[in-house]
């Protein structure tokens, strides 16, 4: 199309066909080559982006070389221009193909129905706009008055330019150059004045208005575009952070100390009721909602963490338009700039259901540590209770085997102890259980013999073994070390219920205790205690470790039994840090494994073992005096002392005894605890102060009592006693405790 047109206009004004192709020619390629490199640039119609304006200029320049090289070069050819005149007329031609491309190609390209629609929204303004527009260039242009004023219009499309777009820019430099350029050439306005000049003037006017208005179009597109994309990056993070728990924040210091919030989430409105507008423009709207008892806190931990530049954490209340308080938790990390502002970026969530969960579990932890001191009272009740007259009836039997009867008499008399031990061993189970639940019960390290150790458990319990007719075993590894570092005390006490375990549910065949080295592990021993009686399902491995539980009530009938042996075995067990498991088939007897890190250690020399059987005749006579209000444990003590040399004095509470102390001479106190008038502990302390004002020697104190909690010995030792034994007290341990404290070997154990 340039090309059929651009050969026709030269053929009309009198042009040789041959001149009019070639002219034709320069003014095809000149815009097809511009055309490519606004292409190739990724170049924008809308002139958005200031490189738009730079590709477009470049190219146009760069294109209209061709045209006007083109043309001219056609022209010299052809005779009608002289050598002299060529660069005159190029530049002639390439500044009018310039000027053509900037005035016209702008309104081509930018005129749209999207961009006169815009135009057309604002008509109002516009139909103001263009008699001005017209009125001004007239007044400059084409009045008589030759006014000097040709900056003017340059203000009109500056406001085009922001006002309408491109297009309104590119209309309005199009109207300024028409009436410019008429005006110059019929010698009006302030160019016709500069003479030969004032075509360069003009053209340069016409340049001017052009690259003005694109620069203007192009950075207004792009601080709309950056608005925008501010807007929509803003909505962006509103819509982010309106998914988070809480509200987001920007926290400002300024160097005077002022705060600012700039930036907020729509969560203040839930955590402050307070709009985000109006909490960014008045920061003391947020500060108003601090609960008054906290407002404080809150600034204090504000300013240490401006000062240290360390994070900011706070736990504080809120109070509502309901008058509800709401409690909230802050977190945020301060940032300082280079002006001295503090910047805290950071969040503040409501933490009121947590906080409601954290008072219910601590309310409920009261209640447990409540139910759990009525259940160690209870429990001390109960032992105290039961252990009192387990005493009497213990020692009873003591004292009775140590006279004279039948054979009839001596079995209902075994029968009795019997079945007084199996009481107390179920009193001491359950204790023990109570302890581990409540965490009070200790493993202690010390040297052990494993050997002696597993001789007297199998020869303990070899006689009721032997009874029913069943072989009791024992078997050890000969490469055991001799020592090794445990807990004897426990590690007997989980062995004696097991085997005794075994022996209940064998009714032929054998049960054995063992002891070797683990064989997949060096440094653990594995313990076995293997049986032949009648086994247990492998679904119900698990349910005898649990406490009064056993595997049917059929068994629990026919052999007895309350279910806690194993069950306080696999918890000390693990106290020792250690597994205990069982291995069972029914009718194919059971096998209890126990793996525990025990660690060698080097011979230990110790005192031969205390014969608990203390001489009469060789003891020296003691002044006793016996506190004790129950009159059958008085008895008791009465018969355990009638064959010794001692002499026995009793006083039924704790006041009476500390009169009789303070009023007679006696070299041991057996001390009951819990008596009426006055306790033992209290009248203890009151002779161990009686003592000291008068700097009397330590008279020595055996404290006898039912109570065996875990804290009794160390309340004992508090109180001032010398020595603990618990109820029921054998004779012969009761003797020897005498013995110990009258001859000054004092060291405040527990029996």
């Amino acid at each position: 199309a340039i090309y059929g047109g651009a050969v026709w206009v030269n053929i009309d004004i009198g042009s040789p066909l041959l001149v009019a192709a070639g002219v034709a020619m320069g003014n095809t390629i000149g815009p097809l080559l511009t055309t490519w490199i606004l292409r190739t640039t990724g170049f924008r119609h809308d002139f958005s982006y200031r490189s738009d304006i730079l590709w477009f200029i470049v190219a146009t320049v760069l294109g209209m070389i061709i045209s006007a090289s083109g043309g001219v070069t056609t022209l010299w050819w052809a005779g009608r221009i002289a050598t002299p005149s060529l660069a005159a007329a190029w530049w002639s031609w390439w500044i009018g193909d310039i000027l053509g491309i900037l005035l016209l190609a702008t309104v081509l390209l930018t005129i749209s129905r999207d961009s006169l629609a815009s135009i057309k929204q604002q008509s109002f303004e516009v139909f103001l706009f263009v008699p001005i527009l017209l009125a001004v260039n007239w007044f400059i242009f084409l009045s008589p008055f030759n006014l000097t004023l040709a900056y003017v219009p340059v203000l009109l499309v500056m406001w085009a330019a922001l006002r309408y777009g491109i297009v309104g820019a590119s209309l309005t430099v199009l109207a300024d150059s028409l009436i410019a350029f008429w005006g110059t050439f019929t010698h009006h306005g302030p160019f016709h004045l500069m003479g030969d000049r004032d075509q360069i003037v003009l053209a340069i006017y016409i340049v001017t208005h052009t690259v003005v208005s694109l620069v203007i179009t192009a950075l207004h597109a792009e601080n709309r575009r950056a608005a925008a994309q501010l807007q929509q990056s803003y909505q962006k993070l509103n819509k982010i952070t309106s998914r988070i728990p809480g509200m987001v924040y920007q926290f400002q210091q300024q160097p005077d100390g002022a705060f600012s919030l700039p930036y907020t989430s729509e969560a203040v409105r839930t955590l402050f009721e307070v709009e985000p507008q109006q909490a960014q423009e008045d920061i003391s709207t947020i500060f108003n909602r601090v609960h008054p008892d906290d407002l404080a806190t809150v600034m204090a931990s504000i300013h240490r963490s401006a000062q240290e530049l360390s994070n900011w954490q706070q736990e504080f209340r809120v109070c509502h338009r309901d008058g509800s308080e709401h409690w909230l938790f802050g977190n945020s990390m301060p940032e300082r700039g280079a002006d001295g502002t503090l910047l805290w970026y950071g969040f503040i969530t409501d933490i009121t259901p947590q906080k409601e969960v954290n008072d219910e579990l601590r309310r409920a932890k009261e209640k447990a540590e409540v139910a759990t001191r009525a259940k160690s009272d209870f429990l001390a009740v109960m032992s105290h209770e039961i252990r009192t007259p387990m005493n009497a009836v213990i020692g009873m039997g003591d004292v009775l085997l140590e006279t004279s009867l039948t054979e009839e008499q001596r079995r209902y008399v075994h029968k009795l102890q019997s079945a007084g031990n199996n009481l107390l061993e179920l009193i001491n189970q359950i204790l023990d259980l109570s302890k581990i639940e409540a965490g009070g019960l200790t493993i202690v390290s010390e040297p052990v013999q494993m050997r002696p150790l597993l001789t007297e458990v199998v020869a303990l319990l070899s006689v009721i073994a032997e009874g029913k007719g069943l072989r009791c075993q024992c078997h050890v590894d000969e490469t055991l070390p001799e020592w090794l570092i445990g807990d004897r005390m426990r590690l007997r006490q989980v062995l004696v219920n097991l085997l005794g375990n075994a022996i209940k549910f064998t009714e032929r065949g054998q049960v054995s205790l063992s002891c070797r080295i683990a064989p997949d592990e060096s440094a653990r021993y594995e313990l076995l205690v293997a049986d032949t009686g009648v086994g247990v399902d492998s679904k119900h491995a698990n349910q005898i470790f649990e406490a009064f539980s056993q595997v049917d009530s059929s068994i629990t009938r026919h052999h007895g039994g309350s279910g806690l042996g194993l069950a306080i075995s696999r918890q000390l067990v693990t106290l020792m840090g250690g597994e205990l498991w069982l291995e069972s088939q029914p009718g194919q007897g059971s096998l209890f494994r126990i793996l525990l890190p025990l660690h060698p250690c080097a011979c230990v020399v110790t005192d031969a073992s205390r014969s608990a059987v203390v001489d009469g005749e060789r003891q020296r006579p003691l002044r006793v005096l016996l506190v004790e209000d129950a009159e059958d444990n008085q008895l008791l003590i009465q018969l355990f002392l009638s064959k010794t040399p001692h002499h026995l004095t009793i006083a039924g509470n704790g006041e009476e005894a500390v009169q009789l102390v303070q009023q007679g001479a006696f070299d041991v106190v057996l001390m009951d605890v819990q008596m009426p008038v006055m306790d033992g502990y209290t009248a203890t302390r009151l002779i161990r102060r009686w003592e000291q004002q008068h700097h009397l020697p330590r008279l020595p104190i055996i404290t006898l009592t039912a109570h065996a909690l875990e804290g009794e010995i160390e309340r004992s030792r508090q109180a001032g006693c010398d020595l603990y034994l618990t109820k029921p007290i054998k004779k012969l341990l009761l003797l020897e405790a005498i013995q110990r404290l009258s001859s000054g070997s004092v060291d405040g154990g527990h029996k």
